[in-house]
């Protein structure tokens, strides 16, 4: 759990610095300005950035879906829903890696959220009585004791 969080904070992290270096290049590159080196170290950039983001999508997924898991929740085979990294079709099945989309994740997240929202709903519905009866015997057994003693 902590490891996950600090890849995710980590990635996070680099996601920044990369878009600070470059958008301090883009305006170079942007008008055409830049030397050969720079419009490299720019698209280089642009392209590590993506892979980066990536990967803070396939981590957050990884995270809703142990969730979901816990909770059993069923997780639809929605294709909006998945991303893949078989971009051109040609990979074995087993070597391609799925993730949640960002809709995917706003559902899953959802189905999470109410299905904890039950699961509270439900201890309350079931102790709320049992503390009420409790209760109840306590203040009769004082009642009780009080009563005797005179």
């Amino acid at each position: 759990m902590f490891a996950e969080r600090k890849q995710r904070r980590e990635l996070r992290r680099k996601i920044r610095v990369t878009s600070f270096r470059a958008r301090a290049l883009l305006p170079k590159v942007g008008l055409g300005l830049g030397n050969p080196d720079e419009v490299r170290e720019f698209y280089k950039l642009c392209s590590e950035r993506t892979y980066l983001e990536r990967e803070l999508d396939k981590c957050e997924s990884r995270k809703l879906i142990e969730q979901a898991t816990q909770l059993a929740i069923e997780i639809p085979a929605t294709p909006q829903w998945w991303l893949d990294d078989n971009l051109d079709g040609n990979m074995p099945p087993e070597a391609v890696t799925s993730w949640l989309s960002e809709p995917g994740r706003r559902s899953i997240a959802k189905l999470v959220k109410e299905e904890r929202r039950k699961n509270i709903e439900w201890w309350v519905k079931t102790v709320t009585p049992v503390f009420g009866a409790l209760i109840s015997l306590l203040g009769l057994i004082i009642a009780l004791i009080s009563i005797s003693k005179k």
